[in-house]
C-alpha cells in the first residue's frame, strides 16, 4: 500500500513542478520527486493504460520544460562571458579619454 501513496506523491511533485513559475522552485520539486521515484520503483505497482498515458504526457511537458531551462542558463552563461570579456578589455591605465586642450 506505501507504493501507492508514494506513486500519488510523485504524480503530485509532478503536477506540482509543472505549474511552478519559478525556476528554482521547480528543480527543488523535481530533486524531490526523485526520492519518491526511487520509491515507486522498488514498489510493486499495476496501473492501467490510462494512468500510464497520462504519466508519459507530463514527462514529455517535464523534459520540454527541462530543455528550455537549459538554454536560457546557456544564454545566461553566454551574456556573463560577453561581459566577462568586455571588462578584461577595459584598460585601468586610461579610464577617460585626453582632456581637450583649450588655449
Amino acid at each position: 500500500m506505501m507504493s501507492r501513496e508514494h506513486m500519488q506523491n510523485f504524480i503530485d511533485l509532478t503536477l506540482n513542478a509543472l505549474d511552478e513559475a519559478d525556476a528554482d522552485s521547480f528543480i527543488e520539486i523535481l530533486m524531490t520527486r526523485e526520492k519518491e521515484r526511487i520509491q515507486v520503483m522498488q514498489g510493486d505497482i499495476h496501473l492501467d493504460e490510462g494512468a500510464i498515458k497520462s504519466c508519459i504526457e507530463k514527462e514529455t511537458l517535464l523534459m520540454e520544460r527541462l530543455e528550455k531551462e537549459r538554454g536560457r542558463l546557456f544564454k545566461e552563461m553566454d551574456n556573463l562571458s560577453q561581459s566577462k570579456r568586455a571588462a578584461r578589455r577595459y584598460s585601468p591605465k586610461y579610464p577617460f579619454p585626453p582632456m581637450p586642450v583649450f588655449f
